[in-house]
């Protein structure tokens, strides 16, 4: 939990320094330390209760994922399968869906408890779901891709090893290799567990710079100065509303805050801004153009 938390706190950072932009942008100095030390002294507990949480529900979250990926793709929307385990999948997306590591990006960018900061990232995957779905199976193919890659390397260095070597070609040497199938085997093994931490990775930060760039973007179009194009827009959705025709039901949401956890007091400054109220020691609380 608090690896994903600070490659997750990393990512941000990197984000909200202008890292999607054209001119660029770097991660400040000892980010990562940075991020132990923001882990650690502002959101241990936090750790703790997702990282019993998270683990709990992991092995429900995927045989139910799985079930729900099934009713969801398969041909007959009235089948027997759907009759019968379309429980399942309502169970899978109200209970166990929010409770995955992507709580992490909310609870390093907003300062949220646990259980807020899984909602407010479910409910700004779920809004811009296509959107994440590419990404994913993008992500995926390319992990595909990148182990295939470095396993076939392994193997194939072995084998160059063990046939160009000399001592391991010659039956009189005592480095003599009997069985080479078996060592270029274990080479290409070698090669795989060292590579799928590190293409793990990319699954993590990809996901994490877009959750960030949304929000950006969200606290953005929240900053802009009200043109006649955008007056005339709430006018005809006020005239939408209150003739209760519901042509304009495809509105954007604002899920750059978790306001639907929020108390009814009045928001002070800072967050009526569109920015969380954290740790003045924490450059994520920094306002970010």
């Amino acid at each position: 939990a608090i690896s994903d938390f600070v490659i997750m706190y990393t990512a941000e950072l990197w984000v909200f320094a202008g890292g999607l932009s054209r001119s660029g942008g770097h991660a400040p100095l000892c980010c990562l330390l940075r991020g132990y030390y923001t882990c650690l002294r502002y959101h241990f507990g936090s750790m703790v209760i997702g990282g019993l949480v998270v683990g709990f529900c992991q092995p429900f979250r995927l045989a139910l994922g799985v079930i729900a990926f099934v009713l969801q793709f398969q041909g007959c929307s009235c089948s027997l399968l759907t009759c019968c385990c379309d429980w399942l999948v309502d169970m899978y997306f109200d209970h166990f869906e929010p409770w995955c590591r992507n709580a992490y990006m909310d609870l390093a960018l907003n300062g949220q408890p646990f259980v807020k900061s899984a909602l407010h990232a479910s409910l700004v995957n779920a809004e811009f779901m296509t959107t994440v779905n590419i990404l994913n199976g993008a992500t995926w193919v390319f992990q595909l891709a990148g182990l295939g890659a470095i396993t076939s390397l392994g193997h194939m260095q072995a084998c160059v090893i063990i046939r160009y070597y000399p001592g391991f070609t010659d039956p009189f040497s005592g480095d003599f290799v009997q069985n080479p199938l078996f060592l270029s085997i274990l080479g290409s093994v070698v090669a795989f567990v060292m590579a799928f931490p590190f293409m793990m990775i990319f699954d993590t930060v990809s996901d994490t710079i877009l959750f960030a760039y949304i929000v950006q973007k969200i606290r953005e179009e929240k900053d802009e100065t009200p043109t006649i194009y955008s007056r005339a827009c709430g006018f005809v959705e006020t005239v939408d509303d209150y003739i209760g025709l519901g042509c304009l039901d495809r509105r954007k949401k604002d899920y750059s805050m978790p306001k639907l956890f929020q108390d009814e007091d009045p928001p002070d400054e800072d967050l009526a801004a569109g920015v969380p109220s954290m740790a003045p020691s924490d450059p994520l609380s920094m306002t970010m153009p």
